[in-house]
């Protein structure tokens, strides 16, 4: 029987508090899991380039589900399904956001900022420096106005663009784009017999629907504990327990 299993990123696989930025157990329980010959995935907002800048090799991905679903990858970084959105779009949804909160691009594999970039961004003046390949945007308005905004969003944008609120961020995608969809495009490809899933924040309960089994974190929204089969300590006791089940 091949497991598969999507992991959020930041939070969840990556504590930037943490030395190394990776907890050892959760590597050890990685690196187990996929010597069973199951397969191990990333499911992030983030690009590209700022999950691989991040682990530099520690981990081996066998998929990567990237900005919010809207690009995914085979552990050969091979394009399974990529989702781009109007230039023109995302230019609208800027001029009425800008103002907001600060802002980034997703685009050709990195993050691009109009400011003086973060690490892994790269800095552009106009929209147009882009390209084509713009999977959507991500903005910086806290938790009290992230909900709002994505509702918004998505009520004037809903027939090219999906807003998902994540913890003080709105991440703008193509429409239908999703981390849920993104796992069932994955389930498929792979022919996995049962997929798990983990994360822990807004933007990941659309994972929990599609998953086989889904965990979440004691410390995670009370919404996402609640779509959640499991709430648990950690990637390493989520690959235990998913593990496990399919054992007995």
């Amino acid at each position: 029987m091949t497991l598969a299993f999507a992991s959020d990123f930041d939070r969840t696989l990556f504590f930037r508090d943490e030395p190394g930025g990776f907890k050892p157990a959760d590597m050890a329980a990685i690196s187990a899991f996929q010597q069973a010959g199951n397969c191990f995935g990333v499911s992030t907002g983030r690009s590209l380039r700022g999950v691989l800048d991040e682990t530099r090799g520690r981990v081996r991905f066998d998929f990567f589900i990237l900005a919010t679903g809207a690009l995914i990858l085979d552990g050969r970084q091979r394009v399974i399904r990529r989702s781009v959105v109007r230039p023109v779009t995302v230019q609208h949804l800027i001029d009425e956001v800008d103002s907001l909160g600060p802002l980034v691009i997703h685009a050709n594999d990195t993050v691009y900022s109009f400011g003086d970039p973060l690490p892994m961004q790269t800095h552009i003046d106009h929209l147009s420096e882009v390209g084509e390949n713009l999977y959507g945007l991500s903005v910086w308005v806290g938790e009290e106005r992230a909900d709002k905004l994505a509702r918004t969003i998505n009520n004037r944008y809903g027939a090219e663009l999906s807003a998902y609120p994540n913890r003080g961020i709105v991440d703008v995608v193509p429409r239908g784009c999703s981390k849920g969809e993104a796992v069932r495009i994955v389930r498929e490809r792979l022919g996995a017999d049962r997929i798990g899933a983990m994360g822990d924040s807004y933007n990941d309960a659309p994972m929990f629907g599609p998953a086989d089994a889904s965990f979440t974190f004691p410390d995670s929204p009370v919404e996402v504990r609640e779509r959640a089969s499991r709430v648990v300590g950690g990637i390493a006791e989520a690959l235990s327990e998913f593990s496990s089940e399919v054992a007995l």
